[in-house]
């Protein structure tokens, strides 16, 4: 896999550095990198390679039983909105990536932009990660959600630093296939992480190996107890929960959270203080998201884009009707 990343983290600018990943994908071995990164950010890129490659783990994580993995579901083909959050040091962070799947070489690329704050790592010093698990929950057809909540160490004598890590994966699915709930959620396991700086070479690097199941307690035998796969397996949180209108159940572990559907966000109600989100639309024509010479039509949970009289286009870029349109 290449990759290109850009932004601003720590106030250093990232201009085209270059991503590269080598997968194992019979194992779900997974070895990236972030090429040519000086040493005043080097180090503290160690904690970002958490969340940049926990999808390259979901993509290519080995399956148990059939569970499929995200290159299954998207082919590789998806945009993926993150934030990742720093709660002992108040650092945070937010990435958007847009993966382009296979080129003709069979390539899978991918473009990312990082921006924010990162936790201050020694020089020298390594990022230690123990096995984690994360739970990826459907929510619709084409809207996968996530959330990692883990720690880190560095050095010896550090404490363990927790990291929460929120994410969205949109890709095109089919919006007639029915949604199976048993299978609409999987557990990635992800062990073996290795991190690292490497000063001569400006290179930060991460490894780990990754498998995935279905959330589900009937396929686990005694052996889980002595196997890697022992945390893949464990009964669905969201079996008997009812979100409100407009949301929906996500996994966190062994337990379980309502979040607003897209489209839809949290809105205060003091009569349901204390118990699950209420949801409401979101207008998106108050946020322009319309051409200037367009109508914009909200809808429940989204919106509808519409060239003013004389001008043609899809809404969201309009020109006058005797002028060609060029999308590219």
């Amino acid at each position: 896999m290449n990759g290109k990343l850009n932004g601003v983290v720590n106030s250093q600018r990232l201009e085209d550095v270059t991503v590269y990943v080598y997968v194992e994908t019979k194992d779900g071995r997974v070895y990236s990198g972030i090429n040519g990164v000086n040493p005043v950010l080097g180090f503290d890129l160690q904690t970002a390679l958490v969340p940049l490659s926990s999808v390259i783990s979901w993509l290519f994580a080995a399956p148990i039983n059939g569970a499929p993995n995200g290159f299954t579901l998207t082919g590789g083909r998806f945009n993926r909105t993150l934030s990742v959050v720093y709660p002992q040091t108040g650092h945070q962070a937010t990435l958007s990536e847009q993966y382009l799947g296979l080129d003709v070489f069979n390539f899978l690329n991918v473009k990312s932009e990082l921006t924010g704050s990162l936790p201050t790592i020694p020089t020298g010093d390594s990022v230690q990660v123990e096995e984690y698990t994360v739970e990826f929950t459907q929510v619709g057809p084409g809207t996968v959600k996530s959330r990692l909540s883990t720690a880190f160490t560095f050095g010896e004598n550090s404490v363990s630093m927790p990291m929460i890590i929120d994410q969205t994966i949109t890709f095109e699915g089919c919006p007639h296939r029915p949604m199976n709930n048993t299978a609409a959620i999987t557990r990635l396991s992800v062990g073996g992480n290795h991190l690292t700086y490497e000063t001569a070479n400006q290179i930060a690097r991460y490894a780990s190996d990754a498998k995935i199941s279905f959330l589900s307690g009937n396929f686990c035998s005694s052996l889980c107890k002595f196997l890697f796969i022992k945390n893949l397996f464990a009964d669905n949180p969201c079996t008997d929960v009812r979100c409100g209108p407009n949301s929906v159940c996500i996994v966190e572990g062994t337990k379980h959270r309502c979040e607003c559907s897209r489209g839809f966000e949290q809105v205060y109600d003091e009569a349901a203080a204390g118990s699950e989100p209420v949801c409401g639309d979101i207008d998106e024509c108050r946020r322009n998201v319309c051409h200037p010479n367009a109508e914009c039509f909200n809808e429940p949970g989204s919106y509808r884009c519409r060239c003013a009289p004389g001008y043609t286009g899809d809404g969201v870029y309009c020109q006058s009707g005797k002028q060609k349109m060029n999308f590219c």
